[in-house]
């Protein structure tokens, strides 16, 4: 889905395309510097977990990751989402808690390892 769209957005510097989330992570890859961020954020039901899947999903095609290294990083998401998702009127799979997910990548700008971190747990609304 998010891929068909992005290909003409990445093949160049058109500055006048629209706003694009694999266009945002290819600039940080492509950006001087050895540490960079992508903060996703909305209101619930936005979208933000796919964004995040989709993101992770775009640095471990890239260059073609292990993929071990990259099964294991989009794998922790059913887990964690087992334990901490929730229904709510607005989604029928709310996250009912952050993560932070710190993508380890070479100087050739490839996926070598990471590691995801859940936090603020709102355990009254999924208990």
């Amino acid at each position: 889905r998010f891929a068909a769209a992005a290909r003409p957005l990445l093949r160049g510097d058109d500055a006048a395309a629209p706003p694009h989330l694999f266009a945002a992570v290819a600039a940080a890859l492509d950006a001087p510097g050895s540490r960079h961020a992508l903060l996703i954020s909305g209101e619930s039901g936005a979208g933000k977990t796919e964004a995040a899947r989709a993101a992770l999903a775009f640095l471990a095609r890239r260059c073609g990751a292990a993929d071990l290294v990259r099964d294991r990083l989009l794998s922790s998401n059913p887990v964690l989402e087992a334990f901490g998702n929730a229904r709510t009127r607005q989604n029928g799979n709310s996250s009912r808690f952050g993560k932070f997910t710190e993508v380890h990548i070479s100087k050739g700008g490839c996926v070598i390892g990471g590691t995801v971190r859940p936090y603020m747990l709102e355990a009254s609304r999924v208990a």
